[in-house]
This record gives C-alpha cells, sequence and structure tokens, in this order.
C-alpha cells in the first residue's frame, strides 16, 4: 500500500512539473511573460529534488522486488533530459524537463500498474 502511495505521489508531482514546463515557453511566447529567470530555475531544482526524492525512495523499493532493464533505461533516461536542461538556451530547455518529467511520470504509472 505504501508503494502505491509513493507512486501516486511521483506521478501527481511529475504530472505537475511537465504542465509547468510546457506552459513555461507558451507564457514567455504569447503572453511576454520575461519574469526572473532565476526565480523559475529555483522553482525547476526544487521540484526535480522533490520528484527525485521520491522516484529514488520507489526505486529503492522497487529493487527488493527486482526491476526491469526498460525501468532503469526509462528513469535513466529522464535523468539524462533533465541534464540536457541545464545545457539548452531558456525557453527550449523547459521541453527537456517536461520530456524528463513524462519519462519519470510514465515510470511511476507503470509500477503503479504492476501493483494493483
Amino acid at each position: 500500500m505504501e508503494d502505491q502511495k509513493i507512486n501516486l505521489l511521483g506521478v501527481v508531482l511529475s504530472g505537475i512539473c511537465a504542465v509547468h514546463c510546457l506552459a513555461v515557453p507558451i507564457l514567455y511566447a504569447f503572453i511576454g511573460l520575461s519574469g526572473h529567470e532565476e526565480n523559475h530555475l529555483m522553482f525547476d531544482i526544487i521540484m526535480l529534488s522533490i520528484a527525485a526524492s521520491v522516484l529514488l525512495f520507489s526505486l529503492f523499493n522497487e529493487l527488493k522486488n527486482g526491476i526491469s532493464s526498460l525501468q532503469l533505461f526509462i528513469i535513466g533516461l529522464g535523468i539524462l533530459f533533465f541534464i540536457l536542461y541545464f545545457f539548452i538556451p531558456a525557453p527550449f530547455n523547459h521541453y527537456f524537463f517536461a520530456i524528463g518529467s513524462l519519462l519519470w511520470m510514465f515510470s511511476h504509472f507503470s509500477k503503479l500498474k504492476k501493483l494493483s
């Protein structure tokens, strides 16, 4: 039951992160929102830290029961997209964050399906 709660939390957090990361470039382009890049970066880092903590907790629980190589590949690919975020100019870098978030959301969702 605890694993289900953790993975459900992971799906929700990853979804929020993906929506935010997809909305920011649209706001930049159509509304002219410039904001403070430092605030966006701080929010992104905080969200990534929380999501990574939930994912790692879920992953450690999953390692006890065995984890598929596909699952590890999806998680690793998500991490790669998060790293690429820091090397791509704004506002396009948010798309990389969104892809990483969606990959982690898929990882949590597939674990939820396995648990139920």
